[in-house]
């Protein structure tokens, strides 16, 4: 592999947890991105849970990719 940045895993991981269902506010909190709208001045939740939540399930998802497992990971519950 030619030209890796350790950038690159950042967008894979967002862009692997986007098409698995987690919501972009989510990804953004989770890959520390400034918010800049008026509601983020107002909106001063932790997202914490809903990190975590997405956090475990890339964690599960990676483990498949490694382990070249297909089909094994479920899509990501917004309730999760």
């Amino acid at each position: 592999m030619t030209d890796f940045r350790g950038h690159d895993l950042r967008r894979t991981a967002a862009s692997l947890m986007a098409g698995g269902g987690v919501p972009r506010l989510t990804i953004s909190k989770i890959l520390n991105h400034v918010e800049t709208s008026i509601t983020a001045v107002y909106d001063r939740h932790s997202y914490d849970a809903e990190k975590r939540a997405a956090l475990d399930w890339w964690a599960v998802k990676l483990v498949a990719i490694i382990e070249n497992r297909k089909g094994t990971v479920l899509a990501f519950s917004r309730g999760a």
